[in-house]
């Protein structure tokens, strides 16, 4: 996440810069303000990564969905309220993957 913070920094900072060496925007200012917000939501949840994980018990699939009746459903395998819990996403590939 820390690289992805990075560039959106070095690629706003030179949209800025060009603007403003040049008579017209070369870059639209509208743009710049969405990359700006963008990097701020970005530096707020840097510790996405260490949030719960919800994925499914069989296909280890992290795309679970709630329907109407409160069913957690798998959307790969389809199993249905057959989900495991763990502390963060490094957990679920450390158990994705043995």
């Amino acid at each position: 996440m820390k690289k992805i913070i990075d560039k959106y920094e070095e690629q706003l900072r030179d949209s800025e810069y060009y603007n403003e060496m040049s008579p017209f925007p070369v870059y639209d200012t509208e743009y710049i303000k969405i990359m700006r917000n963008k990097l701020k939501e970005m530096r707020e949840n840097e510790e996405y990564d260490k949030l719960p994980v919800v994925a499914c018990k069989y296909c280890h699939s992290l795309h679970i969905l709630t329907d109407e009746s409160e069913n957690d459903v798998c959307m790969k395998c389809g199993s249905i309220n057959d989900i495991i819990i763990y502390d963060n996403i490094y957990e679920h590939e450390k158990h994705k993957n043995s």
